[in-house]
């Protein structure tokens, strides 16, 4: 199916570009897949978040929970996130921060 640039509705390629992100000190390097306008050069990033795909990135090279298997822990367990905190020994906030996708430290 052909795209078409959102500022001047010509037709788009579809390539890829490096792009570096920080994450709590380490660079990130990320392959992002983007639309490139034929006419007016407009680059569109092709339906990712590249934090939200650095952080995934930074998470697994450190062995660090995703924000889903927090979750889903704290609820197997019937907690809430107060609850949750209190177990595990940090502040409710930092427990917030984690499950909206916020990388936290290795340890």
């Amino acid at each position: 199916m052909q795209q078409y640039c959102s500022a001047c509705d010509a037709e788009v390629c579809h390539e890829r570009i490096c792009q570096e992100f920080n994450v709590r000190g380490e660079t990130i390097h990320l392959d992002l897949p983007v639309a490139r306008c034929l006419s007016c050069g407009t680059q569109e990033l092709d339906g990712v978040d590249p934090a939200e795909r650095a952080f995934a990135i930074y998470r697994a090279h450190h062995g660090l929970l995703t924000p889903e298997r927090i979750r889903e822990i704290r609820e197997s367990l019937g907690l809430h996130l107060m609850g949750f905190a209190i177990v595990v020994d940090i502040p409710e906030d930092t427990l917030k921060l984690y499950e909206g996708g916020v990388a936290n430290e290795p340890t």
